[in-house]
């Protein structure tokens, strides 16, 4: 996937990586669509199946000397294109290669451009409301807590004040119960006690 995104897509992936520590992990509901492979990547996207081809094959990603080709580059119209830095060796090599072939089989390319879908989101189109939706119902806890999502706010900061009231930032308090023994479990803004409500851990920090 590209390494660059836009400011939103930036608040969007570092929300992500925050709420995998929950054992979110939004990232995992990301899927590959091949198209006409000229944007998905051969070794390291997963685009036929769960596993992207650099994990599920090491031996052959060792001898590719190409490692960021391009499915198209590999998987032509009169099959497939190897480009080894070596012959293909018995054992482990040659197994992987055959397992490989059977993979791709009869796999073919298409006029359409690749893309990423997300299969749990309708019509697998990314929107806000469904991932607040998809986080609101992974993260329900049995006592019926429901965040109220507060559209005024960044998503990072909603994400913020989300960790906050369920207690999952390691603040003192926290860290306390953790068995991590702080100095103190006194706020350092305003000096008041910690342990009172999760509403004073929040409305103590200074917001920028």
């Amino acid at each position: 996937m590209a390494n660059s995104y836009s400011c939103v897509w930036k608040d969007i992936v570092s929300s992500t990586a925050e709420i995998g520590d929950e054992g979110i992990k939004v990232i995992n509901l990301i899927k590959a669509k091949l198209g006409n492979g000229e944007k998905l990547d051969f070794l390291t996207d997963a685009w036929n199946g769960d596993e992207n081809y650099k994990d599920k094959y090491p031996q052959l990603y060792n001898l590719e000397t190409e490692k960021d080709v391009k499915v198209a580059r590999r998987l032509t119209s009169t099959g497939t294109n190897w480009n080894w830095r070596r012959a293909v060796r018995e054992g482990w090599e040659k197994e992987e290669l055959e397992n490989l072939q059977s993979e791709i089989g009869t796999k073919t390319l298409s006029n359409e451009a690749d893309r990423w879908w997300i299969h749990a989101a309708p019509g697998g189109i990314f929107s806000v409301r469904w991932y607040r939706g998809m986080l609101e119902k992974t993260t329900q806890e049995e006592d019926n807590f429901k965040y109220k999502w507060d559209r005024s706010i960044p998503i990072k900061a909603n994400i913020l004040n989300w960790r906050l009231t369920r207690g999952r930032v390691p603040v003192r308090v926290v860290l306390a119960k953790m068995g991590i023994n702080p100095q103190s479990q006194f706020c350092p803004f305003c000096e008041c006690d910690n342990r009172q409500t999760s509403t004073s851990r929040v409305n103590s920090f200074p917001m920028y």
